[in-house]
């Protein structure tokens, strides 16, 4: 179950970071290939600095993104002890 939630939690911050590169994109900005996860937000919000209104549209996804990456931590760390604990 655990492996099932964290890989739930690991799909949906893709399909949050797809959809911020898809907004930028549409509006004729680009976040180019492979980005840090600790980059991406602030790259995307340097993006948007000049545009107030595609700023306000794309920092709540980051927001949504930052929290599902910290929520997948604590996952991940519950497998990691987990695993430390079974002698297999």
């Amino acid at each position: 179950m655990l492996l099932a939630n964290r890989k739930t939690l690991l799909v949906k911050y893709g399909d949050i970071e797809n959809e911020v590169r898809g907004t930028l994109r549409a509006f004729g900005l680009k976040l180019s290939g492979r980005i840090a996860s600790g980059r991406f937000e602030q790259r995307a919000m340097e993006l948007v600095e000049d545009r107030p209104r595609l700023a306000a549209m794309v920092r709540p996804m980051l927001i949504a993104r930052a929290a599902l990456r910290e929520q997948c931590a604590v996952l991940h760390k519950m497998l990691l002890d987990a695993v430390a604990r079974d002698d297999t």
